[in-house]
């Protein structure tokens, strides 16, 4: 693993940190905190929302810009621990409920190497089962407002897909 400018400048040895016990990782780069996937080849279980094989929508209609897909009415409110009422919070992942999707820029940050990748998936094993495919981020295209950004842990590509479409997620916080 290559040792990282930020992370060497804090006299820490790697640049990520499995929090054993609590299935984050930290980032001492960008001081961010992700999650670790798991369950592989089980094939995908919704209830778990830290199964590496469920994929979820950013938005629920084709053209559609409002992030209501199951990324966003699923997905993040388990890990928040909203509890069917949408409003009493039952327990957060890890501690914290300001779990979200990362920007573009923050997943890009966790890539190996750029496209092509020369391994897949293309991510430090620190964050457990990566599934070589393409992750959502939080960022919409500038110009075309009904896609959003997305990286491919497959090869390293960045591209943009219609928002309706099912793809693999990843959360992050601000770490601390």
């Amino acid at each position: 693993a290559k040792l990282d400018v930020k992370a060497a400048k804090a006299g820490v040895e790697c640049r990520y940190r499995d929090n054993d016990g609590d299935s984050t990782v930290t980032d001492f780069d960008t001081g961010l905190q992700w999650e670790k996937k798991g369950g592989v080849g089980a094939g995908a279980d919704l209830a778990n929302p830290h199964d590496v094989d469920n994929t979820y929508t950013w938005n629920t209609t084709f053209g559609e810009t409002t992030p209501n897909g199951t990324a966003f009415t699923d997905f993040l409110p388990k890990l928040n621990g909203a509890s069917n009422d949408g409003v009493t919070l039952t327990g957060c992942f890890a501690g914290h409920c300001d779990w979200r999707l990362p920007t573009i820029v923050e997943l890009q940050a966790i890539l190996l190497d750029p496209y092509p990748c020369g391994t897949s998936p293309c991510v430090d094993a620190v964050f457990g089962p990566t599934v070589a495919g393409i992750y959502w981020s939080a960022t919409t295209a500038a110009n075309t407002p009904d896609l959003a950004w997305s990286v491919d842990f497959g090869n390293g590509d960045v591209l943009y897909g219609h928002k309706d479409n099912n793809n693999y997620v990843r959360a992050v916080r601000a770490g601390s």
